[in-house]
């Protein structure tokens, strides 16, 4: 899983010095599951803000409640439920107590990127689903936050529910 991040840190050179850490331990206990070692050092490494002006990841304890982690786990998972209580059909489990999904990524255009929890006990083998904003598409990606990120940034993997003008020829990350 370094190759990984490392390969994301050479396409997208994180923008200063690690931030310090997030009460991992307390975030855990609160939401009920271990998170993805990637999905630390990402949160470490670049913090608050978007890749390529557009893709944005949730953060722990963000003031911007837009981006705190905690509240997109209840907004997000509620509103899966709220479609398929109107006969949307969601490819995974969210009865309370046994989510399959946990966000941890959305763009401008209310895409959201989750983690599928039910794969593995270990949450450095979750996969990525990807579900379409107003829409009933989903996709997903077997790997990491940050191989996924490396994926599609590089223009490696087009998600198409993303728009085709993203990733621009020259991604970055931009701080808030």
């Amino acid at each position: 899983m370094s190759a990984e991040f490392d390969a994301l840190e050479a396409l997208i050179p994180p923008p200063g010095p690690e931030l310090p850490e997030p009460d991992w331990i307390g975030l855990e206990e609160r939401l009920g599951v271990r998170l993805p070692f990637d999905y630390k050092r990402l949160v470490r490494t670049y913090g608050q803000g978007s890749f390529d002006g557009f893709l944005w990841v949730l953060q722990p304890s963000a003031a911007n409640q837009n981006l705190d982690l905690e509240l997109q786990r209840v907004v997000r998972v509620d509103a899966l439920r709220t479609l398929l209580s109107m006969g949307e059909a969601v490819p995974y489990g969210l009865g309370p107590g046994q989510e399959e999904l946990l966000p941890w990524a959305f763009t401008d255009n209310g895409d959201v990127c989750f983690w599928v929890t039910s794969g593995s006990a270990d949450p450095d083998q979750w996969r990525v689903a990807i579900n379409e904003a107003r829409g009933p598409l989903w996709e997903t990606f077997d790997g990491s936050a940050s191989a996924f990120l490396v994926a599609v940034l590089s223009g490696a993997v087009h998600i198409g529910v993303f728009p085709d003008d993203f990733p621009s020829e020259a991604p970055a990350f931009e701080p808030l």
